[in-house]
C-alpha cells in the first residue's frame, strides 16, 4: 500500500481534533498499519472541497455530506464505517468488507442516560418509548434519505454492553490524541 511505504507523506482531514471522525481516522490508521498526518477542519464540506482540489489526500465525513459528490464522481469513497452498506451509496463497501479493516464497525451513536437512582420501572418505560420513537416509519425514512445509520433498539443492559465495547474499541487511540 502506497501510504504504508511513505509514512507521514499523506494526510487525512476530519471535523476536528476531538471529533468522531478524528477518532475513526486514528482507528483506521492503527488497524491498517499506516501513518497519515491529521488535518483538523471545522466542517465536512470543506474537507470534500480540499480532497477534490488536491489539498488533502483523504477525508472523513458523513455519507450525507459526500453523497452528491460521490454521485457526480468528483470523489471516490473508500468505505463506510457502518455495519451495513448505506442505502444512498449502496455501491460503497463497508470497512468490515475490506481485508485491512475486516470486522471494523464504527458509527456515531447516542445513549440516553438517567440518574443512578432512577427506578428500574421508569428506566424500562423510557427505554420502550425511545425505542418506539426511533422506529416510527417517517423517522426511519428520513434517516435513510439523510444517509444516517438506523439504530437498533436496545435494552438498558444492551446499551451498557454496547457502551463498554465502544470504549474498548476507542481507548487504544483516544489517549494518543492531543490538542494540536
Amino acid at each position: 500500500m502506497l501510504v504504508r511505504k511513505s509514512p507521514g507523506k499523506y494526510s487525512f482531514g476530519s471535523t476536528g481534533i476531538g471529533s468522531f471522525a478524528r477518532v475513526m481516522g486514528e482507528v483506521v490508521k492503527e488497524r491498517a498499519g499506516m501513518f497519515m498526518v491529521h488535518i483538523p477542519y471545522r466542517g465536512g464540506q470543506q474537507i470534500i472541497t480540499d480532497v477534490i482540489d488536491g489539498q488533502l489526500d483523504m477525508g472523513i465525513t458523513t455519507a450525507a455530506n459526500a453523497a452528491s459528490m460521490l454521485a457526480s464522481k468528483r470523489i471516490k469513497a473508500l468505505g463506510v464505517s457502518a455495519p451495513e452498506r448505506v442505502p444512498v451509496i449502496k455501491e460503497v463497501p463497508t470497512f468490515a468488507e475490506s481485508k485491512a479493516l475486516k470486522g471494523l464497525q464504527m458509527s456515531v451513536w447516542a445513549i440516553v442516560y438517567a440518574p443512578t437512582n432512577t427506578p428500574a420501572a421508569v428506566v424500562e418505560r423510557l427505554n420502550s418509548a425511545i425505542n418506539t420513537a426511533l422506529m416510527v416509519p417517517a423517522l426511519k425514512a428520513a434517516r435513510i434519505r439523510l444517509a444516517s445509520d438506523l439504530p437498533s433498539p436496545m435494552t438498558p443492559a444492551q446499551s451498557r454492553a454496547f457502551f463498554a465495547a465502544e470504549q474498548a474499541l476507542y481507548k487504544p487511540v483516544t489517549h494518543r490524541i492531543k490538542p494540536e
